[in-house]
């Protein structure tokens, strides 16, 4: 069994993730401690890989800088980085093992990890790893750049990573559309977006606030979906639970029997009665737009005319960023489709109201006083809801879409 080599670095922390280790019986503690009983706990698990992993970031670990003891318990704000770093931005450095180990610079910013750990614990067991390309992911405003590292067949090993703030990216490309260069001058006429695999515009030329591309330019996303150059993705939490009801039957995971006609014309029937009313108010919408108007004395009737905006893709090399540069949106354009970014509840859907069971007549509910107190257990109060997720590919070609 080979030794657990870490760093003394105070500034370098040690998580472990892993909650079925040694038979369950470090999870009570927290991941931090976690990693700390490890070596002296009573495992029946192979530990070699774990503590392989662990040794071979000891390098890695040291070469960030040490302090003195004064700035132990000082804050991410007040702690000295390397001169390189930009410190308005910078959050940490962290590296994930495949055996959810993993080590993070500095100390201060432990309450940045939690979600990156939990995204890289799902993901450590994929084979969709490519050790040559720097990936992107938004968590909470945070940036996460990361890069796998793969053995022979394809294998991750660990992630390494840095995150940074969400006005990062923006700054640094404000930067490079304003700098005069040639290769950026088209960005003074036109947006030029810079967006992530899963479709998160990280930055722009304009002053709008980093967003989802279905939300930051709609009508761009509609036909980049319409030429299928993006692919959206949706799904239901098969987990949650809602109640039957004659409009969704198949959305509860105890529902009554189903009768095929009533589901066909209770679906015909919620179809007609959408679109009518959107017919209905693009119809009074475009009649007002095209009323006649009087000019020099002479009525002229105003047309609405077509316009085109022109969009190219480039990717970004040896990375999972995609810049589009497009022709200035239209300030009046209105979405016919909507895209929700985020989880939304199915239409007939409601959640369940559970009551309290009646306790058995058997049950014991006398106190005896010679008893000491009981400690009070934690209970979380846990109500899932069916909700369904769109993500978004970008696929590396030029495209010129036309509305």
């Amino acid at each position: 069994m080979p030794r657990l080599d870490i760093s003394s670095n105070p500034f370098v922390t040690y998580f472990l993730s892993s909650r079925s280790i040694c038979s369950w019986k470090l999870d009570p503690l927290p991941p931090d401690s976690r990693f700390s009983a490890l070596p002296s706990a009573e495992c029946d698990d192979d530990l070699r890989l774990p503590y392989a992993l662990t040794n071979a970031i000891r390098t890695w670990a040291d070469s960030w800088p040490r302090y003195d003891g004064a700035a132990v318990n000082s804050s991410c704000e007040d702690l000295r980085l390397p001169s390189e770093f930009p410190t308005r931005y910078y959050i940490n450095t962290f590296v994930h093992t495949r055996s959810q180990i993993q080590a993070f610079f500095p100390r201060c910013s432990k309450s940045y990890m939690k979600e990156v750990t939990s995204k890289l614990d799902v993901e450590r067991l994929g084979k969709e790893n490519s050790s040559d390309l720097l990936q992107f992911s938004v968590r909470n405003d945070v940036i996460v750049a990361y890069r796998s590292i793969t053995d022979q067949l394809n294998n991750r090993l660990a992630v390494v990573g840095v995150q940074w703030r969400m006005s990062y990216a923006n700054a640094l490309f404000t930067n490079w559309t304003r700098s005069g260069t040639k290769q950026w001058n088209d960005c003074k006429k036109m947006d030029c977006l810079l967006v992530t695999r899963s479709g998160f515009v990280l930055a722009s030329s304009t002053t709008r606030s980093p967003g989802p591309l279905a939300r930051f330019d709609p009508q761009l996303f509609a036909s980049l979906v319409e030429n299928g150059v993006v692919t959206t993705y949706s799904w239901v939490d098969a987990q949650a639970e809602c109640m039957a009801s004659r409009s969704a039957p198949w959305s509860s995971p105890a529902t009554s029997k189903s009768n095929i006609v009533k589901t066909l014309i209770s679906s015909i029937t919620a179809i007609i009665g959408k679109t009518f009313w959107i017919d209905l108010y693009y119809l009074l919408s475009s009649f007002v737009a095209g009323q006649p108007s009087m000019s020099g004395g002479i009525c002229r009737f105003q047309r609405i005319k077509p316009v085109e905006r022109y969009a190219r893709v480039f990717p970004v090399p040896h990375t999972t960023l995609t810049v589009i540069r497009v022709d200035r949106a239209c300030p009046g354009y209105r979405a016919r489709r909507k895209y929700p970014v985020q989880p939304q509840i199915l239409e007939g859907c409601e959640k369940v109201t559970y009551f309290d069971r009646r306790p058995p007549t058997h049950y014991n509910t006398t106190v005896d006083e010679d008893e000491g107190p009981t400690v009070e257990c934690l209970i979380s109060d846990f109500t899932s809801t069916i909700q369904p997720w769109i993500t978004l590919t970008i696929l590396p070609f030029a495209v010129i879409s036309s509305l």
